[in-house]
């Protein structure tokens, strides 16, 4: 937790100032980079009018297959 929503996007805000990256991108890729995984996808989807239940679905999925995948 505190990897995810400290350190991730420390290391993502550095690597943009080291690398000059625009302000509006930068702050956009740290939130991003801050936000729960599972349900930034949906959030987003919403957010923007598109299909949030078939990126509901993917993430479901993709956990689904990353965790039989690293169950064996």
């Amino acid at each position: 937790c505190i990897i995810r929503e400290g350190v991730l996007p420390g290391h993502c805000l550095l690597a943009c100032i080291l690398l000059k990256i625009p302000a509006l991108i930068t702050y956009v890729a740290v939130v991003l980079t801050a936000m729960p995984l599972g349900t930034t996808t949906a959030v987003l989807a919403a957010k923007y009018n598109c299909d949030y239940r078939f990126g509901t679905r993917l993430v479901v999925f993709s956990t689904l297959v990353f965790d039989t995948v690293f169950a064996l």
